[in-house]
């Protein structure tokens, strides 16, 4: 099995980093190849009319416990950030200059980490470069990176992209023209690769 996946994320989205480690996973058993596209949620919760799960009072209760069910289905460390909704700008522009480097995935799993692992404030820059600096990667070279225009420029280009798709929420993937939202419709994306089809 091959074929492509597009996973459109935003470190903010705790589904986004399930979806994150799912998404690997299937790499790993499918071979699919996965084009990684960071995009700004706000923009596209925004431009759709979307609400967040916060704004409804019974949603908002579900979404905390669901949150914690599925870290723990998958095994993973999880703590709602304090400072959601925060401003993940900056690690996005990051990911976007890093695209084509082998320090892609150790970063996004780093952002993930320190977003809903052990959350920390991301948008504010002192934590930033602390984060950079304790998972030893090129601390100074990589918050130019996050204030760099043209990285900036990705995100608005990939965000863009999304809402052309019909995404509204994240993380979403995209298999040739079929859009699929949240980390469970994962096992549709893995069938989408087989060719299968449900709805058409």
């Amino acid at each position: 099995m091959a074929g492509q996946v597009e996973f459109y994320f935003d470190y903010v989205s705790p589904m986004s980093y399930f979806g994150f480690h799912r998404v690997l996973d299937l790499q790993a058993r499918t071979g699919c190849e996965i084009i990684w596209r960071p995009m700004f949620l706000g923009a596209v919760m925004k431009a759709t009319g979307n609400r967040p799960p916060g704004v409804v009072e019974a949603k908002r209760n579900y979404f905390f416990v669901d949150t914690v069910r599925h870290a723990k289905r998958f095994d993973l460390p999880f703590t709602f950030n304090p400072h959601f909704p925060f401003d993940s700008r900056k690690a996005l522009n990051i990911t976007a200059s890093l695209l084509e480097d082998g320090a892609l995935i150790p970063f996004m799993k780093a952002m993930f980490h320190h977003s809903w692992g052990e959350p920390k404030n991301l948008a504010d820059e002192a934590v930033l470069r602390d984060v950079l600096t304790g998972e030893e990667f090129c601390t100074d070279q990589f918050m130019a990176r996050a204030d760099a225009t043209e990285n900036a420029e990705i995100i608005s280009e990939f965000t863009k992209m999304a809402l052309e798709h019909g995404i509204f929420g994240a993380p979403s993937f995209v298999v040739g023209n079929e859009m699929y939202f949240g980390q469970d419709r994962i096992d549709f994306v893995e069938d989408a690769l087989t060719e299968k089809s449900w709805i058409r």
